[in-house]
């Protein structure tokens, strides 16, 4: 497999390697000795993550319930710590007006006030073992981290910019990407109107720049959606803002301010500061990454870095180092918090239920022994409602998807001439399955990743 995600219980206990294990799914301990002396070997697998209790927590908690981490060689390094507090025989209303006060956000009593939060939770108290976990984490060096898929690539313009319909290639090498993204290949284009379904005329305004092939992506502000047709928008410019770069001789990076238009093309690009990028090896792959950001990049959680490795380009990013803390109730603090709000208690033991909302996200889909195509973005939101784009420009490609058993993922989804049934994972965010062309005549696999 080129990616392998395992999402097990795991406990890691001081003393031998035998004492800390990966709990299998039928019951069996798979122990850190049995990991060595059975020789599993993982030097075939392009991600392994492992999502469980204990994992990653570096040289375990100390009395006061603090450690430190170190992750992918030291890139990645922080320490957390961890306080379980008895609420039992307290006031539920001031225990969360307590938490509240004191900066946490995990809960929400309409508008937090104080009065509020009383006359929600009145004089009930927490029952016997109720009991709140506080936890905080510092993150002081972040790795860089880049997706495999194919929505992911970084692509350039082939063809002769501004004059007819584009034609573009996979980007192999870091320097190919410098001397694309040069700014300078905008299309002036026309102001532009035209009327949607619902007879509004929507109208591009005296500028209609088109700015795609000429800067590169370092992120969106924003999530409305910009999946739309000319029948189907509501207005020509979506209100997210478009944060893209271009490059300079000298290592200057300049950063620029963009419209997004409502079929989620960059268009009207305002110069916005100037700053620097490097290129540098990181073990088998080469990094750009940016500096000098200009403070509009501050509304992302992430800087943009661009990977290069094994003869592709990817988009990545570094998370900004992060100070992070949570509180959550344990099971007897949560039935009592959720029968007090007349709210359904959770029964940890109950199956889960599945649903096509359950899988929301967005998908790539592809061909597992081809990444220079580019394969299908599959887009499912919070309510199961879907919809297909192409992985590198957005725009909507007509499809229909269904769950035929939402247990298992199962599904059956048409594009264009093509057949596509497999299953998604829900547990893991992978899938696979095979597809029918009917117009080519032609079957093949696919394999599928969430993002």
């Amino acid at each position: 497999f080129q990616l392998m995600h395992v999402s097990s219980h795991f406990t890691i206990s001081p003393g031998t390697e035998m004492n800390s294990f990966l709990l299998l799914g039928d019951g069996q301990r798979l122990t850190l000795g049995d990991i060595r002396t059975q020789n599993y070997r993982f030097d075939q697998v392009d991600l392994l993550t492992l999502s469980a209790c204990d994992t990653g927590l570096g040289g375990g908690r100390d009395a006061n319930g603090t450690n430190t981490y170190h992750y992918c060689a030291g890139l990645e390094t922080g320490s957390s710590s961890r306080a379980n507090i008895s609420v039992a025989g307290k006031s539920m209303a001031a225990v969360m007006n307590q938490v509240i006060a004191e900066g946490y956000t995990d809960f929400s009593f309409g508008d937090n006030a104080p009065t509020t939060v009383s006359a929600i939770l009145g004089n009930a108290v927490f029952p016997a073992g109720a009991a709140l976990g506080y936890q905080k984490n510092t993150s002081l060096t972040r790795a860089v981290t880049y997706g495999p898929g194919s929505d992911n690539l970084v692509s350039l313009e082939t063809s002769t910019p501004c004059t007819g319909p584009s034609a573009e290639a996979l980007a192999t090498n870091l320097e190919d990407v410098v001397a694309k993204f040069n700014g300078k290949d905008v299309c002036s284009g026309n102001p532009r109107s035209f009327t949607n379904d619902d007879g509004k005329t929507l109208s591009s305004g005296d500028r209609n720049e088109g700015w795609g092939s000429t800067v590169v992506s370092l992120g969106t502000i924003g999530s409305a959606p910009a999946n739309f047709t000319d029948a189907t928008a509501t207005s020509y410019y979506t209100t997210n803002i478009r944060l893209r770069a271009a490059f300079a001789p000298g290592n200057v990076a300049k950063y620029y301010s963009c419209q997004e238009r409502y079929n989620g093309s960059t268009r009207n690009c305002d110069l916005i500061g100037t700053g620097s990028y490097k290129i540098e090896t990181l073990g088998d792959a080469r990094t750009l990454s940016f500096a000098d950001l200009p403070a509009l990049a501050l509304k992302r959680s992430s800087n943009r870095v661009l990977v290069e490795r094994g003869g592709k380009v990817y988009f990545g990013g570094q998370d900004r180092a992060s100070l992070t803390q949570a509180v959550r109730p344990n099971t007897v603090a949560s039935v009592a918090l959720l029968t007090k709000l007349s709210l359904p208690s959770i029964d940890l033991e109950a199956p889960l239920t599945l649903t096509a909302a359950s899988y929301q996200g967005t998908w790539g889909l592809r061909d597992p022994a081809d990444l220079s195509e580019p394969g299908l973005k599959l887009v499912i939101d919070l309510t199961g409602v879907y919809a297909c784009q192409d992985p590198i420009t957005s725009v909507p490609d007509a499809c229909s998807l269904t769950f035929t058993n939402t247990a298992t993922g199962a599904f059956t989804l048409t594009v264009d001439t093509s057949t596509v049934t497999g299953t998604l994972d829900f547990m893991t965010g992978t899938g696979g399955g095979t597809f029918y062309d009917s117009l080519a005549l032609a079957t093949g696999v696919f394999v599928a990743q969430r993002r």
